[in-house]
């Protein structure tokens, strides 16, 4: 797989935890999340701190992009790729920030994206609010690390995940490799 994705400047990775879980006799939760929602995110921190004790890590995952950008000036899409994208993580910051000060601190990582670095007609959205995001990344980072909370973020390039499964001609189309190549 990494062959075929470096010659076109990505890299993809599917990972299954659980095996990583039951080696290290770790524990996760699961819940699910509208990370648009305030309310969600109350909910989902108290979980958390129900559960374990305290929230000490974050990592903002959600991501929402969309295989009909084709209309860069379609509204609605602009909209909800920027809710999920970004207001999302400022919510679940917000929320993180008083469970991880009664932690003593904690640390918040950002999954932003290769594509915050390139532009693309295909994903004008997902490009420009992955963009954004790094920029936050670095303001609550400056603001947040005075209280003790470390705020970084993650660029990686494509991931097959079930989101990526709908571009993959896309990827094809432009690139000349085969789906399949790219599923290699």
């Amino acid at each position: 797989r990494s062959n075929v994705m470096e010659k076109v400047g990505f890299v993809a990775a599917k990972v299954d935890s659980r095996p990583i879980l039951d080696q290290t006799g770790a524990e996760a939760m699961y819940m699910r999340t509208d990370v648009t929602s305030e309310t969600d995110w109350n909910r989902l921190v108290e979980a958390t701190v129900a559960r374990f004790g305290k929230l000490n890590i974050l990592v903002n995952n959600a991501g929402l992009s969309s295989t009909s950008e084709a209309d860069p000036m379609d509204t609605e899409g602009w909209r909800r790729i920027m809710e999920v994208n970004t207001t999302g993580v400022f919510l679940g910051t917000k929320y993180a920030i008083p469970a991880m000060q009664q932690a003593g601190g904690g640390s918040i990582v950002n999954i932003t994206s290769m594509a915050s670095k390139t532009s693309d007609d295909a994903a004008a959205a997902y490009s420009a609010s992955k963009a954004a995001l790094a920029v936050v990344t670095r303001c609550f980072a400056a603001s947040l690390g005075k209280r003790g909370i470390r705020v970084n973020s993650v660029s990686p390039g494509i991931i097959l995940t079930p989101m990526q499964d709908a571009f993959l001609p896309f990827y094809a189309a432009r690139t000349g490799i085969s789906v399949e190549a790219f599923q290699a």
